[in-house]
C-alpha cells in the first residue's frame, strides 16, 4: 500500500490532498487498484446562485476510485474505472455542481508489425457519454502516439458564472473536441516500465 500526502499553498487556494493506494494481483491477467483520497482545500471561490462570489472556508472533498484491467486472449485489455467524491462546505453556500460519481470503460488491442514495431488502437467511454480513441506505434526505441477526446463534439458545461451586466446573461466553460499527438523516445526498450522523455508535443483543436 502506499500513502501520499501533498500540501499545495499559493494563489487563491490552499490545498492539502492526502491518498492512499493498493494493488492487488488476482490472477496473472488481471490488476484492480484502489485508491481512497482526502482533499482540503482552503478559501475555494464559490459561485452563488442568486449571484456574486462567496469564499468557501474549507471545503472537503473525500472519495475513492477502483480501476480494473484484463488481458484477454488476441493482445486485447479491457480497462474499467469507477470513482465516488463527497464535496463538504463549512458554510452554507452553494457548491459547484461536480458529479459524485465517475465510470468510464476503455479497450485497447495490440498488433504486431514487421521487425519489432508494435501498433495499438483503442477507444473508451465516459459516464458523460464522451467517446475517446487512441492510435500508438512502437518501434525499437520511438512512439509516436494520437488521442482524441470527446470524438462525437459532444459540448458539456464545467462551470457556470453570472456574467458582470445587468441582465441575467450567464458565462459558461465548455470543452469541445480535441486532439493531441506526440512522439517520446524510450530510453529504455519495453512499452512497460520504461522511463520516458517527451521531445515533441502539438495539440490542435476543431
Amino acid at each position: 500500500m502506499n500513502f501520499v500526502r501533498t500540501l499545495v499553498m499559493g494563489g487563491a487556494a490552499d490545498l492539502v490532498f492526502t491518498a492512499a493506494a493498493a494493488r492487488a494481483d488476482e490472477t496473472a491477467n488481471t490488476l484492480v487498484t484502489a485508491t481512497a483520497f482526502k482533499i482540503e482545500e482552503r478559501n475555494r471561490v464559490l459561485y452563488l446562485a442568486a449571484g456574486g462570489t462567496a469564499q468557501s472556508g474549507v471545503l472537503d472533498t473525500k472519495g475513492f476510485e477502483i480501476e480494473v484491467s484484463h488481458t484477454l486472449p488476441g493482445n486485447f485489455e479491457l480497462l474499467a474505472n469507477y470513482g465516488y467524491s463527497k464535496l463538504k462546505s463549512e458554510t452554507n453556500t452553494s457548491l459547484d455542481h461536480m458529479p459524485r460519481h465517475t465510470a468510464s470503460l476503455w479497450s485497447t488491442k495490440t498488433f504486431g508489425l514487421r521487425e519489432d514495431a508494435q501498433l495499438r488502437l483503442g477507444g473508451g467511454v465516459a459516464i458523460a457519454a464522451t467517446v475517446d480513441v487512441l492510435a500508438e506505434i512502437y518501434w525499437s526505441n520511438l512512439r509516436f502516439a494520437v488521442n482524441a477526446t470527446n470524438l462525437l463534439n459532444n459540448k458539456y458545461y464545467a462551470s457556470a458564472s453570472p456574467a458582470a451586466t445587468a441582465s441575467s446573461e450567464f458565462r459558461a466553460t465548455s470543452w469541445e473536441r480535441s486532439a493531441t499527438a506526440s512522439d517520446r523516445r524510450i530510453r529504455y526498450r519495453g512499452i512497460r516500465g520504461g522511463a520516458c522523455s517527451l521531445r515533441r508535443c502539438f495539440i490542435g483543436r476543431r
